[in-house]
């Protein structure tokens, strides 16, 4: 299934941004695997909660450029409610990283 442009046209950004991604996600298992690092559970899970912080951040930038709303409380409404939400899901995986690194 291809994605489309606004336009229309199948564009490479898209199949870049998701090659990039993947590659990212497959660096620390490359390197456990085949380079030696030693990261243990507690940074692996770091990273990716680090990662999860930032693709939150842009998807609110992008929920507050991308409304078309009339009024600024409409258009911070759906930003907030994501806010909250992300938040409290960030907040447990911080808690259950942080938990863990205490069993180690």
């Amino acid at each position: 299934m291809e994605r489309r442009n606004r336009d229309g046209g199948c564009g490479l950004t898209g199949r870049f941004s998701i090659a990039v991604l993947i590659a990212a996600n497959l660096l620390p298992l490359a390197g456990v695997l085949f380079w030696d690092w030693d990261w243990g559970v507690f940074l692996v899970l770091l990273l990716f909660w680090c990662e999860n912080v930032v693709i939150g951040l842009f998807g609110i930038a992008r929920l507050i450029v991308a409304g078309e709303s009339e009024s600024v409380t409409e258009g911070l409404f759906l930003p907030l409610f994501f806010l909250v939400h992300y938040g409290a899901v960030s907040a447990h995986e911080d808690y259950t990283c942080s938990a863990h690194r205490w069993r180690d």
